[in-house]
C-alpha cells in the first residue's frame, strides 16, 4: 500500500497465497471486525477482487488482497463492501501505516466512481494484518499522528479523518 514499501520479503506472498480464499477473508474480518460483521457477509458473495494500483512500482505480488461481498444489514437490504487486506511483514509498526491506508480507501472509492458512476460508494473494510516479531506499537488512526492537543481533536474530530486501523497483530500471538 503506498509507493514507501520496504523491500519485497518472499513470505509476503506465500501469507498473501494463503488469504486469498474466501473463507480466509472472512476469517480475518472475523479477526478484524468481530463476529458479527463477519456473519453478516452474504454466503457466495466474498469474491478475489484485482486491486487498484496505487503505484506503478509496485509489483503485482507487492498489491494488497482486495474482496467485495455483499453485507446483510438490519431487515432485507444488503450493501455492497470492499474488504482491503494489508499485510504487513514489516520488523516494527509502520509509523505512516493509518495515512497509507487512508490513501488505499481513497484510491478504491476514486475507481468505484470511475467504473460505476452515480452509485454510491461501498462501505470499505480495511484489515492490517502485522506480522512483526513484537506487538503493534505504532499509531492506530490518522488523528494519532496529528500534532493537536486532544482538546482540539475533541472539538474539529467530526471534521477530521480519523480512519483507525482494524489491526489483526500477529505479533501479540504466542506460537499455540
Amino acid at each position: 500500500m503506498g509507493t514507501s514499501r520496504e523491500h519485497h520479503q518472499p513470505h509476503d506472498h506465500v501469507f498473501k497465497l494463503a488469504c486469498r480464499s474466501p473463507a480466509a477473508a472472512q476469517a480475518l474480518v472475523r479477526s478484524a471486525y468481530g463476529e458479527a460483521l463477519a456473519a453478516a457477509i452474504v454466503p457466495g458473495s466474498l469474491r478475489l477482487e484485482t486491486p487498484v494500483e496505487i503505484s506503478d512500482e509496485l509489483e503485482e505480488d507487492e498489491r494488497d488482497l482486495v474482496f467485495s461481498c455483499r453485507l446483510a444489514v438490519v431487515g432485507p437490504e444488503e450493501v455492497e463492501a470492499l474488504i482491503l487486506v494489508s499485510i504487513e511483514h514489516q520488523r516494527g509498526p509502520h509509523p505512516e501505516m493509518p495515512l497509507r491506508v487512508y490513501d488505499y480507501v481513497r484510491v478504491q472509492w476514486a475507481a468505484w466512481i470511475r467504473e460505476h458512476p452515480g452509485r454510491k460508494l461501498p462501505v470499505v473494510l480495511p484489515i492490517v494484518v502485522h506480522q512483526g516479531p513484537r506487538p503493534w506499537t505504532g499509531p492506530r488512526s490518522v488523528a494519532d499522528m496529528l500534532a493537536a492537543p486532544a482538546a482540539l481533536l475533541e472539538q474539529v474530530g467530526r471534521f477530521v479523518p480519523a480512519l483507525e486501523l482494524a489491526l489483526v497483530d500477529l505479533g501479540q500471538l504466542t506460537p499455540e
